[in-house]
């Protein structure tokens, strides 16, 4: 794990899950960034934030809530979480807009609108508390012990967290108590939200295009600003017009995928001759549509006027085996980083001696035989060479 020298916020990490961490950094003097992985998650990012105290100036504030805008935005990992001390007292919903905001209280403090307007501005979802009661839920404590407030909060971008709530009984040797989330992540829901809202990509016909451009009526204005927003609209209105979706070409025709799909039926049945007649049906018609869509790429290319060693190294790339590796808890990693990890872990338990030696300590009163006889010393410079024994 890879850590600053000279930072103010730190991570405390359990062992068997500090093999899944890439690294942690600290960003700023009040902001920490670690990156983990969990089971089959590829990345997990978790900001360590550490809000300036009431007793710090606006503009420190202003700053901090900037700053963690700032690199949160920055930050294109799929499950972010946000935890750390906030100072900020959050009491019940104000507004309906404050529906992903949980009450963490019966009244609201001086900087109660900073944190409210950072979850908003950033389309966060603040922590889910459990059934426990609200004098149950403080995060902190007076020294005097007079006082106690909930100002440590769990922030995330995905509906992934079940609950958070307080441990209590755990003396920490610090006036906040310690915070503690479950959280459930689905690589399901991730791959559903990074291809599924994908739009289908357009293409224009030029000659459509060309066509109802040229319908435009010249007329005149006497404001040159004028014509030339009409200008503008009528050109966007055309290339609109004139624009389709791009279908996709398959590689594999309707007739080879009608035959994987009765080899499946057949597989599934248990009727292995039909299943073994059909597999190599569907082998025979793979093999000749990709030869068929092989002259189809080259030709295309060669038509566009690009590079047609280029097109066939794009096929050598399709049958390139994407390198992983399989965790002895049984999960697959293809990270390079993980699997050096892996590979490190592997080896070393391999090569570690599990053997107990007694270890001789020479005592002054006592004598202890040496391992090795003078006549065996004797013996072994007489068998050498003679150039080697001088």
């Amino acid at each position: 794990m890879r850590q600053q020298r000279h930072c103010c916020v730190g991570a405390l990490d359990n062992r068997p899950l500090a093999v899944n961490i890439d690294w942690y950094e600290s960003l700023t003097t009040r902001i920490g960034h670690l990156l983990s992985r969990c089971g089959s998650t590829p990345a997990l990012t978790i900001f360590v934030a550490y809000a300036p105290t009431s007793s710090s100036g606006e503009e420190e504030l202003e700053a901090f809530y900037m700053d963690l805008e700032r690199l949160y935005r920055e930050d294109h990992t799929f499950f972010m979480v946000i935890v750390g001390v906030f100072t900020a007292k959050i009491g019940p919903r104000r507004t309906a807009k404050e529906l992903h905001i949980e009450t963490h209280g019966m009244e609201w403090n001086e900087q109660d609108e900073k944190l409210p307007k950072y979850i908003m501005s950033t389309h966060t979802i603040h922590g889910i508390r459990g059934s426990e009661p609200f004098h149950c839920r403080w995060t902190w404590e007076s020294p005097g012990g007079q006082f106690h407030n909930e100002i440590d909060h769990i922030i995330f971008n995905r509906r992934c967290c079940l609950t958070d709530a307080v441990v209590p009984k755990f003396y920490t040797g610090s006036d906040h108590r310690l915070l503690r989330a479950r959280f459930c992540f689905s690589m399901r829901g991730e791959r559903a939200m990074k291809f599924g809202k994908r739009s289908p990509k357009t293409s224009i016909d030029w000659d459509n295009f060309a066509s109802i451009t040229s319908e435009c009526e010249d007329s005149v204005f006497d404001n040159i600003d004028e014509e030339y927003n009409r200008l503008v609209v009528h050109l966007r209105d055309s290339a609109r017009t004139a624009e389709s979706p791009q279908v996709a070409k398959k590689r594999l025709s309707s007739k080879t995928l009608e035959l994987i799909r009765q080899r499946g039926i057949a597989r599934a049945t248990g009727d292995h001759q039909k299943t073994s007649e059909l597999a190599e049906l569907c082998r025979e018609a793979i093999k000749e549509d990709l030869k068929e869509r092989r002259a189809a790429v080259i030709d295309e290319a060669a038509e566009a006027g690009k590079s047609n060693r280029k097109a066939r190294r794009s096929f050598a790339k399709y049958k390139t085996k994407m390198t992983s590796l399989r965790r002895s808890d049984g999960t697959v990693s293809a990270s390079r980083r993980a699997m050096r990890r892996v590979i490190y872990d592997f080896y070393l338990d391999l090569f570690d001696s599990h053997v107990y030696l007694p270890t001789h300590y020479l005592m002054q009163d006592e004598y202890i035989a040496t391992s090795v006889l003078p006549s065996e010393i004797r013996h072994a410079i007489t068998s050498m060479n003679g150039a080697r024994s001088r």
